[in-house]
């Protein structure tokens, strides 16, 4: 066979090939697609042995920015016990009226801070508690924990707005993931499987290559999906929109009166640091501590390790909470912000609840 026919060979094999692959990734994202208020709607019951999935513990809310955890279950999640209050968080329910001599830390997240994977208890937030509790730090302190997996920054604002306001925070933790710019999870249009204007093998591909850029990709970690938001929520993701949202906490927190800290979990990213940075929030990067932890182990990677729940699943394990809470903790009082809340709501000094045993 001449060498050109070979060659004009190779070429359509390797056309029919990607071609083959275009029409498998389209018929795979038709089959999972599915819009926010469609896996709502389909969603099975929780059966009798407890067990759930995220889309069986949530809810619409009538708000498109946002939906939320169904109050008052108590299920299996990821093999995990998790319990939601009656107000609709994980925790330990609170009066809307802070009791005498109390102050309130109140947390704005996604997955890592709500304990994905972690029973009760566990997630970072709890330790933190517990923590403070054995402090002398002039103050009772409780914690509201409003994070709901899938969220991101314009959801965990809008939260903060229409419900945690009400619980008068003196301090707001915004936990920030690498994908808090993201289209939030359920919030997912329905992808366009016969349109020509975008190839899904490209954006199999350039996700994968995203992936493997490590921190250098995490720097603008919503440039490679911005084609393929809807338009309707357009303004709730990217980062004019994280930096509208974070803007606005700082209004809220003047207006309100509560400082705000951003916490890190592992990626940090320069980009996301820029925004925050002259906004006055006191930063807290995880990744420190838990790459001193793992070049202790003689680790690099944090999945797989005996910080993350699987080398499949990267979220903390209750280690990684554990090393979290304390770097949330240090961070805290490093920045004096105990004392300035204590200041600013002008309490009495009183003995702490480890004393009061």
């Amino acid at each position: 066979m001449p060498l050109v026919a070979r060659l004009l060979l190779v070429v359509a094999a390797t056309l029919v090939g990607l071609l083959a692959l275009e029409a498998g990734l389209r018929a795979k994202a038709a089959f999972e697609g599915r819009s926010f208020e469609e896996a709502l709607a389909s969603r099975p019951r929780i059966g009798a042995d407890g067990r759930a999935t995220l889309g069986q513990m949530i809810r619409a809310t009538g708000d498109r920015r946002l939906y939320e955890l169904i109050p008052g279950l108590r299920v299996n999640f990821t093999r995990a016990r998790v319990s939601i209050n009656v107000d609709g968080f994980r925790g330990a329910l609170r009066s809307r009226e802070k009791p005498p001599g109390t102050l309130r830390l109140l947390g704005l997240g996604d997955s890592v801070m709500f304990g994905w994977g972690v029973d009760d208890g566990l997630d970072y937030l709890s330790v933190l508690e517990r923590r403070l509790a054995q402090q002398e730090l002039g103050a009772r302190w409780e914690i509201v924990n409003t994070a709901v997996p899938g969220y991101n920054t314009v959801m965990e604002v809008e939260t903060l707005k229409h419900r945690g306001l009400a619980y008068a925070p003196d301090i707001v933790i915004l936990g920030y993931c690498v994908n808090d710019l993201s289209l939030p999870q359920f919030v997912e249009a329905e992808p366009e499987v016969f349109s020509l204007r975008r190839s899904f093998l490209s954006d199999f591909a350039r996700e994968r290559l995203t992936r493997a850029g490590s921190e250098a990709a995490a720097d603008d970690p919503f440039a490679e999906q911005a084609r393929s938001v809807p338009d309707r929520y357009r303004d709730m993701v990217g980062i004019e929109a994280f930096s509208r949202a974070v803007t606005e906490l700082r209004a809220l927190g003047q207006q309100h009166g509560f400082d705000v800290v951003v916490l890190f979990f592992w990626s940090a990213p320069a980009t996301i640091r820029r925004i925050v940075e002259p906004l006055g929030f006191r930063l807290v990067d995880t990744r420190v501590a838990m790459k001193a932890f793992l070049g202790r182990e003689g680790l690099r990677e944090l999945r797989g390790s005996a910080l993350s729940l699987s080398r499949e699943d990267s979220h903390p394990s209750a280690l990684g909470h554990e090393l979290i809470a304390e770097s949330l903790y240090d961070g805290l009082r490093e920045a004096g912000l105990f004392e300035r809340a204590r200041s600013r709501a002008a309490l009495v000094p009183i003995a702490p609840v480890s004393a009061l045993k």
